[in-house]
């Protein structure tokens, strides 16, 4: 199954203001840097009980996150 982070300071950036957050579309806002190099392919990390690996392949956003937020935050 797939499952989508997003650093929870950039959606703060990006949506302007709190009511905002929710038109990020279902992903998991969460305080942690996403960045290759913190994270890279095949790094495991722990969500409560979950247990994931990161893909080679990141969801680099969609055509929604883009026309709600702009171009510039994708």
């Amino acid at each position: 199954m797939q499952l989508s982070l997003i650093n929870a300071p950039a959606i703060a950036l990006v949506a302007r203001s709190d009511d905002r957050w929710a038109f990020a579309g279902d992903r998991l806002f969460v305080d942690l840097d996403l960045s290759k190099e913190s994270l890279p392919a095949g790094t495991r990390l722990s969500l409560g009980s979950a247990n994931v690996r990161v893909p080679a392949v990141p969801h680099l956003g969609c055509k929604k996150f883009a026309t709600r937020y702009g171009v510039e935050a994708m």
